[in-house]
């Protein structure tokens, strides 16, 4: 049986006979996944629930009236809801895209 799976090794060491150490990218490792994504409109609740019993990594991002995307702040998080601040000015009207991220295996 071989030895299957994607792998990236770092610069100098040859993929098909180093240690896991000296790999950048394995499949078979844990790695994070998105537990949940979306947009809100400003007039929607800033608060996404996600149920997962751990907290999240968040990132949240909006286009603002120039057209440039500017990554927004993540207000407190918990075990089951993240709260997305907004801020005055340009950036609170529109679409707000977030991503609540989790490693695998929580």
């Amino acid at each position: 049986m071989g030895n299957w799976g994607m792998k990236i090794s770092k610069p100098g060491f040859d993929v098909k006979t180093t240690d896991e150490k000296n790999l950048t990218i394995l499949s078979t490792s844990e790695s994070h996944k998105v537990a949940k994504s979306g947009i809100l409109i400003s007039t929607d609740s800033l608060t996404v629930t996600h149920g997962r019993g751990a907290p999240t990594i968040n990132a949240a991002y909006k286009r603002n009236t120039s057209g440039r995307v500017l990554k927004v702040s993540t207000g407190p998080s918990n075990n089951t809801n993240v709260y997305f601040g907004y801020y005055a000015g340009p950036l609170s009207v529109g679409e707000l895209l977030y991503y609540l991220i989790y490693e695998e295996g929580e």
